[in-house]
């Protein structure tokens, strides 16, 4: 059984790919839950940690943000995006993101981002 449990919503099926290639090369001892939408992770186990994409069809500019704090209230939610964290990544972590993360376009740089993101996490708790 892996320590943590990681979701990852994305609706791009290359973004969802490399963001779980690069959590399991994490030190990390996780299981990794990809889906591009909330419902598909209905029957999943309950997250330690959630990497959510920014701006999906379904959930524009975080939008999905509020639902999964009020089902998930101590559940630390990751904003990955593919835009620059300017008036963004003010209105996520308002809405109850703790980190916004621009997304990596090389595996070696998306696990150094997250690995990153996770040591942050980790100390301030």
């Amino acid at each position: 059984m892996s320590d943590l449990v990681i979701w990852v919503i994305d609706d791009d099926p290359i973004d969802l790919k490399l963001t779980k290639r690069a959590l399991s090369k994490l030190t990390l001892d996780c299981e990794v839950e990809c889906a591009s939408t909330l419902e598909e992770l209905a029957n999943a186990a309950r997250p330690d940690a959630i990497l959510l994409d920014w701006n999906m069809p379904k959930y524009p500019n975080g939008a999905l943000i509020p639902t999964l704090r009020s089902t998930q209230p101590n559940t630390p939610i990751f904003i990955l995006s593919g835009t620059k964290p300017d008036a963004h990544a003010r209105l996520a972590l308002e809405l109850g993101a703790v980190m916004f993360l621009e997304k990596q376009f090389t595996m070696l740089a998306q696990v150094e981002l997250l690995e990153h993101a996770f040591e942050q996490l980790a100390t301030s708790n």
